[in-house]
Formats: C-alpha cells, sequence, structure tokens
C-alpha cells in the first residue's frame, strides 16, 4: 500500500529515459455522456484516428497494430488489437480498422471513452508500399493536408465526417409555431 501512495504522489526513484524508443501512438476522449450508438462512437473515433496518423507521419514512423481502446461506465476497458497488412501512416487506415473492430464490440452497451492507436512501430522508411493497394496515394493526400493545416491552422482543411461529427454535438434548435 505504502508503494502504490507513493506512486499516487509522484514519488518515484526510477530513472527516466527520455531516449527510449517509442513504442505507440495513441489518442482517446472521454465523453460527456455515454454513447451507444456505433455512428455516434464512429464520428469520436475519425478525428482520434487523424490525431494519431499525423503523430505518426511527424515522427516518421509507421504502425504495423491498430488499437481500439474503450471504457464502460463501470470503468472497464477493453483493448482491442489488429496487425495490419502492412505498416501505415494513414487515417484512413487505422480508422477502417478499428472501426471494424468497433463494430463488432458495439452491441448495444454505452461507452464513455474511446481511443484510437498505432503499435509495432517501425521507421516509416521501412515501409514497402503496395502499388495497387493506393496506400501511398492516400499518404500522399494526407501529408498534403497536414501541410495545408501547418500552414493555414487546423480548420484550413476539414474532412466531411469532422462536419458531421460537429453537428451532432450541437443541440439542435426546434421552432415552434405559438397561436
Amino acid at each position: 500500500g505504502l508503494r502504490l501512495s507513493q506512486l499516487a504522489e509522484g514519488r518515484d526513484n526510477r530513472p527516466v529515459n527520455p531516449d527510449q524508443q517509442r513504442k505507440a501512438i495513441s489518442n482517446e476522449t472521454t465523453f460527456d455522456h455515454d454513447l451507444s450508438r456505433v455512428d455516434d462512437l464512429e464520428a469520436e473515433l475519425h478525428p482520434l484516428c487523424e490525431k494519431v496518423a499525423r503523430q505518426a507521419r511527424a515522427a516518421g514512423v509507421a504502425g504495423r497494430v491498430a488499437t481500439l481502446k474503450l471504457r464502460t461506465p463501470d470503468f472497464r476497458i477493453h483493448t482491442r488489437r489488429r496487425t495490419l497488412p502492412a505498416a501505415t501512416q494513414t487515417a484512413h487506415t487505422l480508422f477502417a480498422a478499428v472501426r471494424e473492430m468497433l463494430k463488432a464490440e458495439a452491441d448495444g452497451r454505452a461507452f464513455r471513452l474511446i481511443g484510437a492507436g498505432l503499435a509495432e512501430l517501425i521507421d516509416a522508411d521501412l515501409v514497402e508500399g503496395d502499388f495497387f493497394s493506393g496506400e501511398q496515394r492516400r499518404l500522399k493526400g494526407e501529408k498534403a493536408v497536414d501541410s495545408l493545416r501547418d500552414k493555414f491552422g487546423a480548420a484550413a482543411v476539414v474532412s466531411g465526417r469532422s462536419i458531421q461529427a460537429e453537428a451532432r454535438r450541437k443541440p439542435r434548435k426546434t421552432i415552434t409555431n405559438a397561436p
């Protein structure tokens, strides 16, 4: 108990190695209200995939494993992993993999947190591109979007999925005609 108490207070004498190789990149969000509809969960998941992919590209790494993290209202964590056919840096490929895992998990249960990640990272220069998969074209497109956002701000390029997600979050106004 004493050791846990010390760790909870941030007291830890173990050395920290800032040069240690990164093992994974992930991003997650906790909701204001628990979500159970697949569409709502996907709307939250897509921007997380974009953030993870952008971090991977900025770090010059690609991930071989896609990871989905879900937390239920009773704080149980469900983590699912899927090995990809080839290491990736694209939000498109990451989202496709975690979306498939999400559909298998979203059975009507409510979730309070969702996360996406890439693991088993390798140097992006070591990734062999498959000419027929379209991955290289998507990577070029996502890098172009990165450049535009760097130059003009995050809102310079917004995906249709992000616009839909934002519209879901805003409460709808009801107009009634009073006699």
